[in-house]
């Protein structure tokens, strides 16, 4: 058991989980090894902790334009559906995220636009 836990394997305030931060790092570690990761939003406390989540692994070493591209361009062609979607063309569904700044992933950033299937919500 790490110092950082109580005994009920929780961590203590303010700790932080080494398991955790490797997992992070792993993602970084694949990508340079030239495997295909693919993000996505299930599994999270939820939808809206996606960004957060991403954010840490580009924290973890992920660069920016390698998490846009697992969370968009490779989910796509791990299902087969690259002709609708995971780029930005002409035939493809819109499904876009805008935010206010210049980074995606930002915390600072928020986002000011949902569009699905080229509806905006």
């Amino acid at each position: 058991m790490s110092s950082c836990c109580s005994g009920r394997g929780k961590l203590a305030a303010g700790a932080v989980d080494p398991t955790a931060t490797q997992v992070k790092a792993n993602t970084a570690s694949l990508l340079k090894a030239g495997v295909p990761v693919a993000f996505a939003s299930f599994g999270g406390a939820s939808g809206a902790t996606f960004r957060d989540r991403i954010r840490s692994t580009i924290e973890a070493g992920v660069s920016a334009d390698d998490a846009l591209r697992a969370a968009t361009v490779t989910p796509a062609a791990v299902l087969g559906i690259t002709s609708s979607v995971g780029t930005i063309e002409p035939g493809k569904l819109a499904n876009l995220v805008v935010v206010s700044g210049n980074d995606l992933f930002a915390s600072g950033n928020p986002i000011k636009h949902v569009f699905v299937e080229g509806r905006l919500y």
